[in-house]
């Protein structure tokens, strides 16, 4: 099943290295160098928009001076506090 799946994403990226006329090899930089981690820090720059309208709606009358840059869980395994 395994085999499948990657030869399927070979495949897809084979197509689009003639589409775009870059090679396998340049198409996987790309994606797994460049755009995989943008589209992770987004997912993280999301999260912590997303913690912080959590903590204005059970708090509204407050507003944080720091949220934990990590996860709450991180930071407490980290010892990492605000100040």
């Amino acid at each position: 099943m395994w085999d499948e799946v990657f030869n399927i994403c070979v495949d897809i990226m084979s197509i689009l290295g003639d589409i775009t006329g870059l090679t396998y090899n340049e198409i996987n930089v790309i994606v797994f160098c460049i755009l995989w981690p943008l589209h992770t820090l987004y997912l993280f720059s999301l999260s912590y928009k997303a913690r912080k309208a959590l903590y204005l709606l059970q708090k509204p009358n407050s507003y944080p001076k720091q949220l934990p840059f990590l996860f709450p869980v991180l930071s407490r395994v980290f010892n990492i506090k605000n100040k």
